[in-house]
């Protein structure tokens, strides 16, 4: 799993937009689909929560909202913690220094959300244990929103590696970093396919419904717990 250190959890939210293509459209997308899913105010799990992206955005639209942020990187917290501490919603945001496959807790979630995080993970059975333990503390017919780097048929993969390493060129990436990017873009993740996706899954009572977003290699899918 990546270490995201205090200079890292700094630059962050710059460099996801350099690295991503249409962060932002994938981030108000997200927003969007889970505004339909709830009829009152729900309480959310947040899945490696960084530096509160999602819990910022979701806040702002939707202030009574209850969200609980589970992140192993304290640097990344302090950077969620002071970024949301001035919001009007700020009682409702609550922040835990773990891994998902490590938080305890009796409390069972409307919905949660994945925001590139898996694709860490190697397909080795720390995947299912992940979504075992996502799985497991959602309530029956909740949806849970997964959005990571997929893997990808070549030459499509490699061309979409190619088109990403453009995209980091044109939005400002540093000329040391773009040299070992589509290296990185190879060595660094462990992107599965979604028929994968699906099979590592369905043990554990989720189904991917649908897919509700792509941009090259990142991929946004609707997941239900149906059992």
């Amino acid at each position: 799993m990546k270490n995201f250190d205090t200079a890292v959890a700094q630059d962050y939210d710059q460099d996801i937009r350099r690295k991503i293509p249409g962060y932002d459209l994938i981030q108000d997308l997200l927003a969007s689909v889970l505004h339909t899913e709830f009829a009152s105010a729900p309480h959310l799990l947040v899945a490696g929560s960084g530096t509160g992206e999602e819990m910022l955005r979701l806040g702002t639209q939707h202030p009574d909202w209850r969200m609980d942020g589970i992140e192993p990187s304290a640097a990344m917290i302090a950077t969620a913690v002071s970024r949301t501490q001035k919001t009007k919603f700020k009682s409702n945001l609550r922040f835990f220094e773990s891994t998902i496959q490590d938080y305890h807790t009796d409390e069972m979630y409307d919905g949660a959300l994945s925001v590139l995080v898996s694709h860490f993970l190697p397909d080795d059975g720390q995947k299912e244990k992940y979504f075992a333990a996502l799985a497991g503390m959602l309530k029956l017919g909740a949806p849970l929103i997964v959005i990571d780097m997929m893997k990808q048929a070549d030459p499509v993969g490699d061309k979409h590696i190619a088109s990403t390493y453009f995209w980091a060129k044109y939005n400002g990436m540093p000329e040391d970093a773009l040299r070992n990017f589509p290296l990185r873009l190879r060595s660094m993740f462990f992107p599965i396919t979604e028929d994968r996706l699906r099979e590592i899954c369905a043990p554990y009572g989720l189904i991917v419904e649908g897919k509700f977003v792509q941009s090259l290699s990142t991929q946004g899918f609707i997941l239900r717990k149906i059992t």
